[in-house]
């Protein structure tokens, strides 16, 4: 399996979602969840097109329309996938995706927005002290240092991401033209470049400290 396609609806607002057909019956419900667990694409096309939009709204109403909506969008679909075996048929299916979407909401409030604001302050700085020899001997706080440690441990293809997307705020499409990746691809491997930033930045914490 390569990934969890895009949504097609790109716009923005708090709009409602298309009219979708009748959800399956519990038991349905199980046996569908056995299927994504296994990468079957039909099962996976057809969990998005059933429930994508309303996890889009959702989102949206949760971040207040935040311009990561459609990334956080991904990463409900992406953390369903990866937890579809789990996947209790006393909960309806609607109701476990939207747990998973809450859930991804939280975390994106909590750590996800410090590690970006980290992030431009890192390129930010870089960029000044490319100009100014004195920028290389300013004091650099904790989190400075620990964010560059987590950068520097990354691979060349995590980062190039990160930057595309984060500090040059370059669009899936231009991306995806500029790495000669599918978008598919892309989300998939953005999700985990920020997985990896996260377990490198907890590694730098703890180094720091000790």
């Amino acid at each position: 399996m390569s990934g969890i396609p895009k949504s097609s609806n790109g716009s923005r607002g708090d709009k409602p979602p298309p009219a979708l057909v009748a959800p399956p019956k519990p038991d349905d419900e199980a046996e569908w969840m056995k299927q994504v667990a296994a990468g079957d694409e039909r099962a996976i096309t057809n969990l998005l097109e059933q429930f994508q939009p309303g996890i889009r709204l959702l989102v949206g109403r949760l971040t207040a329309w935040s311009p990561d909506v459609d990334d956080l969008t991904q990463e409900v679909f992406l953390k369903a996938w990866q937890k579809a075996a789990q996947f209790n048929r006393q909960i309806s299916l609607q109701n476990w995706l939207y747990t998973i979407a809450v859930n991804q909401c939280r975390n994106h409030r909590r750590s996800l927005l410090r590690w970006w604001k980290l992030l431009d302050g890192f390129f930010e700085h870089t960029r000044f002290a490319q100009t100014s020899t004195a920028a290389v001997h300013q004091e650099q706080s904790e989190a400075w240092i620990e964010l560059q440690q987590a950068l520097l441990q990354l691979k060349a293809t995590d980062r190039e991401l990160l930057v595309l997307t984060y500090m040059e705020e370059k669009s899936t499409a231009e991306i995806t033209q500029i790495l000669a990746i599918s978008e598919n691809s892309y989300y998939v491997r953005l999700h985990r470049a920020k997985e990896r930033l996260a377990q490198q930045w907890n590694k730098a914490r703890t180094e720091v400290k000790s």
